[in-house]
């Protein structure tokens, strides 16, 4: 800007210059001293930073309250071999916002709508409609602390899909299930403090009644309690090690057979979690044990140990490779609450200026017996509209058809999403 000034005056000074010579006639003296013109051209043109400097009312640059919303309308069709297909519409609801010095407000509702085609809507006998606050909350930070108050979700562990940690937030199964556990999350009413404090951070939690998973929307409710815990994470140059205590509810109610009524119990978790950075490799492990855990078969309860460990490699050209493997074992005698090996192999890639985006999600269980692949591929049409579309395999074992989660053997996805 100011070499644009500079240069529009010099411009402006040199044709009345041209101009008062060619009505009066040349001036020798001004082409024998040029220094004479520099020093006038730098004393009476060039402009002070101070001259450039504008005050800006405070009402020009602030924003409005409605910048902070979003919407999207989603459809989704997945056709399986099985009765489980999926034909249902979601409308997303999304708003945020920094409210004041130090307060931020988040607020994110969906609406879904069930057609007929849907296996949930078969199941009830007609078409229907279901609305979901999945997060609503109120931030307050401070220099070293942030406090958040309202429904949220919180995330545990380093390993990503194993579980072994990440049992604070119940899943919504109702769900379009990809590859992304973003959307499978409920939120929860919480208050959450974070604190950091150089190399330290520490993170506490209160939940005054937990919620469990919902497998259907005519699920009755499940009595539950409060929920309490704590993680104090130190990070060294590459390293983060991780010490988790909570006191928990289980997320998966069970049928009591006295009274069929679901229930679910509390229990004790204590955890750690360590991440090892070594150049473009990332290594992860979880470590847990739970008490009181509960076999849905024979109705036997024992203390467990679990473990999950994980690495991730990103190529120079961004793509991600990762691979995960988790195990539980039982301290009591209840043996069927110990896990075999279990196995992830994942693979992302964007192309196109990340307009194109593609995943592979592959799973190995041993019990229950399965295994799975899923490919996906998302591309961005522009800024308003992406497709996605998703193919499935899987493996499944007759064994345990029970115990197997909500696969078919072949399944194909599409999905259309528009965004305002």
């Amino acid at each position: 800007m100011r070499k644009g000034l500079t240069c529009f005056f010099i411009l402006i000074g040199l044709i009345s210059h041209a101009y008062g010579d060619f009505v009066e006639g040349p001036d020798d003296t001004l082409h024998q001293d040029h220094s004479l013109q520099d020093e006038w051209l730098a004393e009476d043109l060039l402009l002070e930073t101070d001259e450039l400097e504008f005050d800006i009312p405070p009402g020009k640059i602030e924003r409005r309250w409605w910048q902070g919303m979003s919407a999207s309308l989603q459809h989704d069709v997945t056709q399986t071999s099985s009765t489980d297909n999926i034909n249902r519409s979601k409308l997303r609801l999304e708003y945020e916002s920094s409210i004041s010095d130090g307060f931020y407000l988040l607020a994110k509702s969906s609406y879904r709508y069930f057609n007929q085609q849907d296996s949930l809507a078969k199941k009830r006998g007609e078409a229907y409609g279901k609305a979901r606050l999945q997060q609503l909350w109120l931030q307050y930070s401070t220099q070293q602390c942030g406090y958040t108050l309202g429904r949220q979700t919180l995330v545990w562990g380093e390993v990503d899909g194993s579980f072994v940690v990440d049992v604070l937030t119940p899943f919504d199964l109702t769900e379009q299930l990809f590859t992304d556990y973003g959307d499978l999350r409920k939120g929860e009413d919480m208050l959450v403090m974070d604190c950091f404090y150089g190399k330290h951070q520490s993170q506490l939690f209160y939940t005054p009644s937990a919620n469990v998973h919902t497998f259907s929307h005519e699920q009755p409710h499940v009595e539950t309690g409060q929920e309490w815990g704590g993680r104090f994470k130190y990070s060294l140059a590459n390293l983060d090690v991780s010490l988790m205590l909570a006191h928990l509810y289980w997320n998966a109610p069970f049928l009591n057979p006295v009274g069929f009524q679901l229930q679910t119990q509390s229990y004790r978790l204590s955890a750690l979690g360590v991440s090892k950075a070594v150049g473009r490799l990332l290594i992860k492990m979880d470590v847990a044990h739970k008490t009181n855990q509960l076999d849905l078969i024979s109705l036997q309860r024992s203390d467990t140990w679990s473990m999950a460990m994980g690495v991730d490699y990103t190529t120079a050209d961004n793509q991600n490779f990762n691979m995960g493997f988790w195990q539980q074992g039982a301290t009591g005698e209840v043996n069927e609450l110990g896990i075999p090996l279990q196995m992830t192999l994942g693979w992302s890639h964007s192309l196109w200026h990340d307009d194109l985006s593609l995943s592979l999600l592959a799973n190995v269980s041993q019990q229950p017996q399965y295994e799975n692949i899923t490919w996906l591929a998302t591309y961005k049409l522009n800024d308003v509209c992406s497709f996605t579309s998703a193919l499935s395999l899987a493996n499944i074992r007759e064994e345990n058809p029970e115990l197997v989660p909500p696969l078919a053997n072949e399944a194909l996805s599409f999905s259309v999403k528009v965004e305002f």
